[in-house]
């Protein structure tokens, strides 16, 4: 084949994959055609929209969407490692929502994806100016995290121990006292997906929440706060039997659930009447799945009906 209809074999083929440019892969840091590649996996909208309607932008509830954000990060051959661990959470664990009774047995692919998404996260938080202002050595702790992450995926790094992996699993909380919790806390932790970088003083980490798993990527934490939330890079049982959080940790998720709250009661009255007519007929359908039902019936019974009725 001649060079010139080499050149096109090859444009015609970067159309087909989604290829953009010629640019750095932020993974493997070589210059290639890049893709543009989901900052949320692809999975976990389709999960979302397959269990509870259409999804819609945060940054403008009024307008429905059809995925999640993409950004022109990774070549082909790094978006493909990504995708082997997505693959295996999506098929072993988001499609087996809610959760079994027994725990999933997983393997060293669960602390890959999970590494994947705290890289991901880190890098569109601090690219879009989100994650706030943190001081000297917690922003030199973030670039050594995200270089830690980095050479893990890439396999030339074995061990990621000093900034590990968290997974939390939400379902109904039967009985609380926790205080003040918002009225949309269900279907908050249960359904919503937003991302972040999280801290304080002594504590920082990226915060990505998909449906009813919020992964944490930790940069900087103290250990005896945590217990039965760190993923075995080797494997084991998820989730785990006990689980001990900070206290801290709560007013960061109410208030994530509040600013949720906040964005879905600018929806317009048509929008309200769109929502409640594909929810009438999801139900009436039998498309309407028990876990979105779950997440509206929880907030209902620990929050009384106008939680939910009014919403």
């Amino acid at each position: 084949m001649a060079r010139g209809d080499r050149a096109a074999a090859n444009i015609f083929v970067n159309s087909l994959v989604g290829l953009t440019t010629i640019g750095q892969c932020r993974l493997c840091r070589d210059n290639r055609p890049l893709v543009m590649s989901h900052i949320i996996p692809a999975f976990v909208f389709r999960w979302q929209k397959r269990t509870g309607g259409p999804i819609r932008c945060t940054d403008n509830f009024n307008q429905r969407v059809q995925d999640g954000p993409k950004e022109p990060w990774l070549c082909l051959e790094c978006e493909q490692v990504f995708s082997r661990h997505e693959q295996k959470f999506s098929s072993l664990m988001m499609e087996k929502i809610p959760l079994p009774v027994s725990a999933i047995q997983y393997g060293p692919w669960l602390n890959a994806f999970l590494a994947s998404l705290a890289w991901r996260t880190y890098h569109f938080c601090r690219e879009h100016g989100r994650g706030g202002d943190y001081s000297a050595i917690q922003a030199a702790k973030m670039e050594q995290a995200e270089e830690a992450w980095r050479r893990y995926l890439l396999g030339s790094n074995h061990s990621i121990s000093e900034f590990p992996m968290f997974l939390i699993y939400f379902e109904k909380i039967e009985d609380h006292n926790l205080g003040d919790l918002p009225e949309n806390w269900h279907r908050f932790q249960m359904r919503q997906i937003t991302l972040d970088i999280a801290g304080s003083e002594r504590t920082l980490m990226t915060y990505t929440k998909f449906g009813p798993f919020t992964a944490l990527g930790m940069i900087q934490y103290r250990k005896r706060e945590w217990e039965g939330v760190r993923v075995n890079a080797e494997g084991g049982r998820f989730p785990q039997k006990k689980l001990v959080l900070p206290r801290a940790l709560l007013p960061f998720f109410a208030e994530k659930a509040r600013m949720t709250a906040d964005v879905q009661a600018q929806l317009s009255d048509k929008q309200k009447a769109k929502v409640s007519a594909e929810f009438e007929r999801r139900i009436l359908s039998g498309e309407a799945d028990g876990h979105h039902l779950d997440a509206i019936l929880a907030d209902a019974d620990t929050f009384g009906i106008d939680a939910v009725v009014k919403s």
